[in-house]
């Protein structure tokens, strides 16, 4: 379970409503946020953008900018 705010519910169900149809591929797993293939997002490319996203611009690594540069291709694909 995580905590989420108002707002986020509100961008979620928004999502939900206009984004999610668009993408579905069927059968539906239930899987919140799809890829653009209609597959479940993998947490492996997920975790680099969300540590970068949280940390100071000046502490980020090489290391981790590379795995993040390696995620955003694998988001386009």
């Amino acid at each position: 379970m995580v905590p989420i705010g108002e707002r986020a519910i509100q961008w979620i169900d928004r999502y939900l409503a206009e984004v999610r149809p668009l993408l579905l591929v069927p059968p539906d797993d239930g899987v919140l946020f799809l890829t653009r293939f209609g597959e479940g997002f993998r947490p492996a490319p997920l975790t680099p953008l969300a540590l970068e996203a949280t940390m100071p611009e000046g502490s980020r690594s090489p290391a981790l900018r590379r795995g993040t540069r390696q995620a955003s291709v694998h988001r386009r694909e």
